[in-house]
């Protein structure tokens, strides 16, 4: 789902839009920490595991819920839609 996309969505529906892009920005946060701390990639994934997880679950609930609020064709349904 790109973040451009989304981006654009929030003039749209500001809502949903940062409400996605706050839990993108949580994953980014996840990956930052590993890269300050220099983990290898074993601590990566195990940082992932236990972190990113949680985030991806509820990204995942969060669209399932809101695709079937909003329309394909507006902006804010695009980004859905995108394998």
């Amino acid at each position: 789902m790109p973040a451009e996309n989304l981006k654009e969505a929030s003039d749209n529906d500001k809502i949903r839009a940062e409400h996605m892009l706050g839990l993108m920005q949580d994953l980014y946060a996840i990956e930052r920490k590993a890269r300050e701390e220099d983990m290898s990639y074993e601590e990566r994934y195990a940082l992932r595991q236990e972190e990113s997880l949680t985030i991806l679950k509820e990204m995942e609930n969060w669209m399932k819920e809101n695709i079937i609020q909003v329309l394909p064709k507006v902006l804010s349904g695009k980004p859905l839609l995108i394998p």
